[in-house]
């Protein structure tokens, strides 16, 4: 890696945000997916909820629940997310560039 002398980003783990990149970059063959399976159930789409209970994961479709993004059924705790993007900040913010 081109950035190994530069960055030490051991301890970093970058793949959590993989699959809800994934996800949201690939939003339409989701939504076709969903399609195929949806029954006529109701379903929160874009919306801001607060501790939703009772709710199969199946009625998300896309639903920000605190610090819980809820996407397709499945949910994407936000908490590790931003305190990984911190880290990579601070790694980043403490690279030496006089070399």
């Amino acid at each position: 890696m081109i950035y190994g002398t530069y960055l030490n980003l051991e301890g970093i783990d970058l793949k959590p945000f993989r699959k809800l990149r994934n996800h949201l970059e690939h939003f339409d063959e989701r939504l076709d997916s969903w399609i195929d399976k949806y029954d006529g159930h109701a379903f929160f789409d874009n919306n801001i909820i607060t501790c939703a209970k009772g709710f199969p994961n199946k009625v998300f479709l896309r639903a920000l629940d605190g610090y819980t993004y809820k996407f397709h059924g499945e949910s994407f705790e936000l908490n590790p997310l931003i305190q990984t993007l911190n880290s990579l900040e601070h790694t980043l913010n403490s690279i030496s560039y006089d070399s």
